[in-house]
């Protein structure tokens, strides 16, 4: 046999082969389920700290894209090692083609598409900013843009939390 596989070899010797290592595949499945358990805790929502709500509204660009916002909920939460997320809850309806939120956080910018259903609607939670080991002290407002894109025209609709406090 070819030396093509050593890797799927070895992982057959190591686990089905050796008498004493008889017990590694369900350790390894035990492990794996562990794993599962712990990775799935890390991502319940995490006790909101404040949260504010504003107003619906609709947008419109002079070429017709628009964008309805019904909800629009703020919100703040700590991490497990002393930092913070803001985070905006959003729902609404557009006639775009595709909608995307700019993010960041240590220093890191990106766009994230917001997925939109069949009837053009959406309803997602989006973390917009965070901070990995501390939190601002005082009140703060946080800042998006949200942007509606329909064939070649744009609209850029900018968002506002209401001031918001960790204490």
């Amino acid at each position: 046999m070819s030396s093509e596989y050593p890797i799927n070899l070895s992982l057959n010797k190591m686990l089905f082969q050796s008498k004493q290592k008889k017990m590694k595949l369900p350790l390894i499945v035990f492990m794996v389920g562990l794993l599962t358990l712990a990775s799935c805790a890390k991502e319940e929502k995490k006790d909101v700290v404040d949260s504010c709500s504003k107003g619906s509204g609709t947008f419109s660009s002079t070429s017709g894209t628009t964008l309805n916002l019904s909800k629009q909920d703020w919100y703040l939460t700590r991490n497990d090692i002393g930092g913070g997320n803001i985070s905006v809850g959003l729902s609404g309806t557009t006639n775009g083609d595709s909608l995307t939120i700019l993010t960041r956080g240590d220093g890191f910018f990106y766009d994230y598409k917001i997925p939109l259903n069949s009837k053009k609607q959406f309803n997602k939670d989006i973390t917009i900013s965070f901070t990995a080991n501390s939190v601002p002290s005082g009140s703060l407002t946080e800042s998006t843009n949200i942007l509606v894109f329909k064939g070649s025209d744009t609209l850029r609709v900018a968002l506002e939390s209401c001031p918001l406090s960790y204490e």
